[in-house]
């Protein structure tokens, strides 16, 4: 492998020099170092016109433009198979190279990259969050854990990529000149933009923890000011880059609530309150920094009459999503949240009450199922609220054990989020839990949650609240394992109570009533048992088909005298149009609640759907089919079938990469993942499935 090590420098001759020498003691020695030189004053020139050493060393001088083209520039002179970045202000590990080309070798990726750890003892002032590491040039804690690459991402201080690679996506760059101001990082992020771009293009990437590099920074990089101004710049530079208008409601709702989530943090988190103040004050900053960005930009992507009141509204939206009657209540329970948090019950002195919040999504609470049964069995006397929404609840009234009493809040229509915020805090008020366990919260505010003594169990993350405000107050944190599938995940939040747990596949049955129905609704129809069973929403949903190859796997079975049922949301029935041409195929478009879906599905013969809460259904109940997959991980987030107790399984069918962040979907289009996943493979299956004969292609895509 022929690296080629590029380093940016200007007015650093010192640091520069101690970077050269490490690389000079590399145990994987770089083919060149080229360093582009952008109009030092100091004697960086001469040192680098003077340098002798074991290095073959280009020198090329550079243009004083932005990072993003003097990067480009140092790239189209390099002439290694592979380029390495590092910062004239690093020291590089010995191993660096050898862990960067070693990890790119056995796992094939594109790009790797390393962290970047302080090169000098430095002293953190008070209330400093590690999380800010990020502003300060270092990269923080969540670089080794299971989200490096995707929320954490390496810096071109310190990666290694692939020539071909760099061809095909350049650094974009947004105008600017070089330099190590505030100012002139609004031209930076590019290493972001660009890793995110690789991921989007499902190109591998990766991180290699133990490919460390030394950061020269300041005690000043520390400081408080010299943060908000990098935090401030990167604001600015995240809109100038991509205009994420889609994420202006939560920016704004971020700074919103941001004051409420630092004032309950600062009295409630275990020592760790202006930590995480201090983290939920810097992301509201770089938020309202992006959010004035967007405001002063002509040609950002809305109409410029239209967008103070838009973004007017958003704000407005915001404060009355919860933010004000959180503020009001925080007020009132400031004397209480000075007091400590309740101890955590556990088996030896189990809670007398206990709230589960589970809201909102059908797939995570059907997964969520045997966590509750062991949850009961653990505690047998405990009286249980489960607390839900509209879309799981009838199937969890079917399912939850006994001792769950469950509560379903406001659906979410219209203007509904302050009165399910008010309704949580009733419920809450109301059940006066001895603990709190949340394995879902979305589309709540989760202000409630933390208004009182009551300890709180949660991951630290990926639970559905905003995790730079309100996840540092969750009182017993559990890190979700993402390597993990989510169901194993869920159960690994009784862990704090000190309950045992097994990983058993959720089983589902369906209520008299629900029965009931579809034998009413399968009789109009004169559809007998045995039919096959297609989830279709519209298209622009990121996790869906496209509603097209619906239509020919519906042409298929249909004209063969396969009766086909199309199950989907009220709004789903639009993209399924053409495809109830057909003789044969019924729709049932938001006429099903969850419960009534669990007694159509005990009917069927085979289902085709998404990965979402249906598939999980109709594995739940045993009904064999294939589930395509997007954007998420079938190992995540796939079917639970593989228990060996002889259930149907459901086959999956892949169209993306499998491990894609929310923030890196946002913008795509919903059949962006699946588009080049054929109808015919999903065919095959089925017909596989529901006659036993295998159907051989060379061209399938699984």
């Amino acid at each position: 492998m022929n690296v080629s090590v590029v380093i940016l420098t200007a007015n650093r001759r010192p640091l520069l020099e101690l970077c050269l020498r490490s690389l000079e003691s590399q145990s994987f020695a770089p083919g060149e170092v080229v360093v582009v030189e952008n109009g030092s004053t100091d004697d960086t020139g001469e040192f680098l016109s003077r340098y002798v050493g074991p290095l073959e060393l280009k020198v090329v001088t550079g243009t004083g433009a932005s990072y993003a083209e003097s990067r480009n520039q140092g790239i189209a002179v390099a002439k290694g198979d592979w380029i390495a970045f590092l910062d004239d202000d690093c020291e590089a590990d010995a191993s660096w190279l050898e862990r960067l080309t070693a990890a790119a070798k056995a796992n094939g990726w594109e790009a790797v990259g390393g962290p970047l750890l302080p090169a000098n003892e430095l002293e953190a002032p008070p209330g400093y969050s590690p999380d800010l590491a990020w502003a300060a040039g270092l990269s923080p804690p969540g670089i080794f854990g299971p989200l490096a690459g995707r929320r954490f991402l390496p810096a071109t201080a310190s990666l290694l990529f692939k020539r071909s690679i760099v061809d095909e996506f350049p650094f974009q760059s947004v105008g600017g000149s070089f330099g190590g101001a505030s100012g002139d990082y609004e031209t930076g992020r590019e290493d972001a933009q660009w890793w995110r771009t690789l991921r989007r293009a499902g190109r591998p990437v990766g991180v290699e923890r133990r490919a460390l590099a030394w950061h020269h920074v300041g005690q000043d990089r520390l400081d408080m000011d010299y943060l908000k101004r990098r935090i401030e710049a990167d604001g600015r530079a995240h809109w100038r880059r991509e205009r994420p208008i889609d994420e202006v409601f939560d920016a704004a709702s971020d700074v919103v609530n941001a004051p409420v989530a630092a004032f309950r943090g600062l009295f409630n988190s275990e020592g760790r309150g202006r930590e995480h103040a201090r983290a939920a004050w810097a992301w509201s900053v770089r938020q309202r920094a992006m959010l004035a960005a967007s405001a002063d930009d002509p040609d950002a992507p809305v109409p410029t009459a239209a967008r103070s009141k838009a973004y007017t509204r958003a704000a407005a939206r915001a404060l009355f999503s919860g933010g004000k009657a959180a503020a009001r209540t925080a007020t009132v329970h400031a004397a209480d949240a000075l007091r400590q948090v309740a101890p955590l019950p556990n088996r030896d002195a189990p809670p007398e009450r206990m709230v589960v919040v589970l809201h909102d999504f059908l797939g995570d609470s059907v997964l969520a199922v045997p966590m509750l049964g062991q949850l009961a069995a653990a505690f047998p006397r405990t009286e249980f609220t489960l607390i839900t929404g509209p879309v799981a609840g009838p199937m969890l009234r079917a399912n939850a054990p006994k001792s769950f009493e469950v509560e379903e809040l406001s659906p979410a229509k219209g203007r509904t989020q302050f009165r399910r915020t008010v309704e949580l805090q009733q419920l809450l008020r109301r059940a006066a839990p001895d603990a709190i366990l949340v394995v879902y919260c979305h589309g709540l505010h989760p202000a409630p949650l933390f208004l009182g003594r009551t300890p709180v169990v949660s991951w630290t993350h990926d639970n559905g609240f905003r995790q730079q405000l309100w996840g540092g107050l969750v009182t017993h944190p559990v890190v979700k394992n993402h390597d993990k599938h989510e169901a194993a995940a869920i159960l690994d939040l009784l862990s704090p109570f000190g309950i045992p747990t097994k990983l058993t596949r959720p089983k589902l049955v369906s209520a008299e009533k629900a029965k009931a129905r579809i034998d009413s609704i399968l009789s109009r129809a004169k559809v007998a048992d045995g039919f096959l069973v297609l989830h279709v929403e519209r298209d622009g949903r990121e996790k869906f088909w496209p509603a097209k190859k619906f239509r020919q796997v519906a042409t298929h079975f249909a004209s063969r005298g396969r009766p086909v049922l199309l199950i989907g949301s009220r709004s789903g029935r639009a993209g399924a149009e053409e495809i109830l041409e057909l003789d044969g195929v019924h729709s049932l478009h938001g006429l099903l609640d969850s419960g009534e879906l669990i007694a159509l599905l005990e009917r069927a013969g085979a289902f085709l759907g998404s990965d979402s809460g249906p598939a999980h259904i109709a594995a739940a109940v045993g009904v064999p089919g294939c589930v395509v997959f997007g954007y998420d991980s079938p190992k995540r987030w796939g079917p639970m079938t593989d228990f060996g107790d002889g259930g149907p399984s459901l086959r999956v069918l892949r169209g993306g990469p499998g491990d894609w962040l929310e923030e890196e979907r946002r913008g795509l289009a919903g059949d962006f993942a699946t588009r080049n996943l054929a109808a015919a493979d999903a065919i095959d299956e089925l017909t596989e499935i529901l006659t036993g004969i295998s159907v051989s292609r060379d061209d399938k895509t699984r």
